[in-house]
């Protein structure tokens, strides 16, 4: 039961404050709709299926990687909210001017302004909690690793010549915990050491099995394989601890990429 509700948790919530909307709506007009009742009652459940349908558009917005990157979210959040209300006006109205016997070519002004403003403000309110919600910190243990025995037969394994305080020695990359840029080098972490080669990170990705080895950061590398917890923090972002007891931080721009590693949902 409480997989189902997690799997269905945005649906339920559109749903759910819409219909909250609407019956707050209908009980804040019903003096002034008393000769037209049967037309309220009617603009009311159109609401909940126009809103609930438009908020769902929304949510393709802001799951969309331009969303992920943009500034001023606030800005975009008022501005997508202003046009889910216009469009909601131009749907619900004019069907409900004609039900109540109104000539539409004397009433455009009307019908494109009739309850607009509401609109907006649940359309904000809506996004509002949605945003908060979908991106509040939740901590979650990695418990889908992938297996260490299948790393250890893959062809694709890497090794690395390193020198650690004058000793040459061969570095196995499924002994790497995570890879990071520093420079024109990159560092090689594994548990216990860290290791400096001159190389590139695009360069070192390209060498390295991408089913085990993922890019979370513009300058980080991770392996799957030693990821112990997983963290969401604000913004989008990732706290990840690995074996080693090393932590390390994803950004934004690769949230697809852990989610669909380790889900939170």
């Amino acid at each position: 039961m409480n997989k189902l509700i997690t799997r269905y948790k945005t649906p339920l919530f559109t749903i759910s404050f819409w219909l909250i909307a609407s019956l707050v709506l209908l009980a804040e007009r019903y003096q002034i709709a008393q000769h037209h009742l049967n037309v309220a009652y009617t603009r009311h459940v159109y609401l909940w299926l126009i809103g609930t349908l438009v908020s769902f558009a929304m949510l393709s917005v802001f799951s969309s990687e331009l969303w992920k990157v943009a500034f001023n979210r606030s800005i975009w959040q008022i501005l997508v909210s202003c046009l889910a209300a216009i469009i909601t006006a131009l749907l619900l109205n004019p069907m409900l001017y004609l039900m109540a016997g109104h000539d539409l070519q004397n009433v455009l002004v009307e019908v494109l302004s009739t309850g607009t403003l509401y609109f907006f403000l649940f359309y904000w309110l809506w996004s509002v909690l949605y945003l908060k919600w979908s991106s509040s910190p939740k901590s979650v243990v990695a418990t889908k690793n992938l297996s260490q025995e299948n790393t250890l037969k893959s062809p694709d394994n890497q090794v690395f010549n390193v020198d650690k305080m004058g000793e040459k020695r061969l570095l196995k990359d499924f002994d790497i915990c995570y890879i990071k840029a520093n420079g024109d080098y990159v560092e090689l972490i594994t548990e216990n050491n860290s290791y400096i080669i001159k190389n590139t990170l695009k360069k070192i990705e390209k060498q390295l099995n991408n089913t085990y080895f993922k890019r979370v950061h513009r300058s980080t590398i991770v392996n799957c394989n030693k990821i112990k917890r997983v963290v969401a923090k604000q913004g989008g972002a990732f706290e990840m601890t690995l074996n080693g007891n090393h932590v390390i931080l994803s950004s934004r721009s690769y949230k697809m990429v852990v989610e669909g590693l380790y889900p939170t949902a």
